[in-house]
């Protein structure tokens, strides 16, 4: 829903005056400045978590605890998910996001005018709203994930489980 709002703005707003996604000092190269030195921060996250030494973060969540399948020795198997583990989960899917959006704003603006030179006239603004979409796409799901564990690690994870 953010991304298709994002979108709407971006190209509803661009008919009084153009709103750049990617070229130099556009909105992926604000985005940018900002996302770069997340994956340092949920690098760290993810190695207090792994590392915080307090017995009731390894208990099983309330239920209905969210489960996820893994293999063991090729047998599919559900198990229940701790908070431990779940957050882990949670700051290993993050760093892996936001360095893809690293990589995915680097070549963006840096390669834009060049693909738009040698793709035809008529798909070069679908081309931008597609990579636009999946950029923001990433980027709001990056926020939206971010903020929650940031509620989960200030509040939830001190409740008393009922």
């Amino acid at each position: 829903m953010l991304t298709l709002l994002t979108l709407c703005a971006i190209y509803g707003a661009g008919r009084g005056g153009a709103i750049s996604v990617w070229s130099s000092g556009g909105l992926a190269e604000r985005i940018l400045s900002f996302v770069q030195g997340l994956p340092g921060f949920y690098i760290a996250a993810l190695a207090a978590i792994a590392t915080f030494n307090k017995l009731d973060i390894d208990k099983k969540m309330p239920a209905p605890a969210p489960k996820i399948q893994i293999q063991v020795r090729g047998v599919d198997q559900y198990i229940e998910l701790t908070r431990r583990r779940f957050l882990c989960l949670m700051f290993a899917f993050l760093t892996a996001e936001s360095i893809l959006l690293v990589i995915i704003s680097i070549f963006g603006t840096t390669m834009h005018s060049s693909v738009a030179a040698i793709v035809p006239p008529g798909a070069v603004l679908y081309l931008h709203v597609v990579s636009a979409a999946l950029f923001f796409f990433l980027f709001w799901q990056m926020v939206v994930i971010t903020l929650w564990g940031l509620y989960y690690l200030g509040d939830r994870l001190h409740q008393v489980d009922v």
